[in-house]
């Protein structure tokens, strides 16, 4: 009958990644180990694989909805990396703002309040 002897312990993958983007813009998920990023990492969003990192343990993907995704990493002889989870929101298209006339001349009117010369 067989006996373990020993166990092998095998390397922690990790995960670097933005926590949020927006639908449409593109991001870098990096993949290390020990602090030593490593290549030929299978990473899959949701469970769906979407490629492997490169020499410098890296992917792009663009999201093209919005959501909370789950990315994981997995490569033999690592132990998988802990899910990681990112949230895609909506960009909001013409979002801008301006300043009210009113506020300008609230400011202007508070600048003409201070004394020209300061008593000694």
């Amino acid at each position: 009958m067989p006996m373990a002897v020993g166990a092998v312990l095998l390397p922690y993958l990790e995960i670097s990644a933005p926590k949020s983007t927006t639908v449409g813009e593109e991001i870098t998920i990096t993949v290390t180990s020990e602090g030593n990023v490593v290549e030929g990492v299978t990473v899959l969003i949701n469970e769906a694989i979407i490629g492997t990192t490169d020499s410098n343990g890296q992917i792009k993907h663009t999201f093209d909805k919005i959501g909370i995704y789950l990315i994981t990493a997995t490569k033999l002889g690592y132990t998988p990396a802990v899910t990681f989870t990112i949230t895609i929101t909506e960009i909001i298209e013409g979002a801008a703002f301006t300043v009210p006339d009113s506020l300008e001349d609230e400011i202007s009117e508070y600048r003409k309040v201070v004394p020209e010369e300061i008593p000694t």
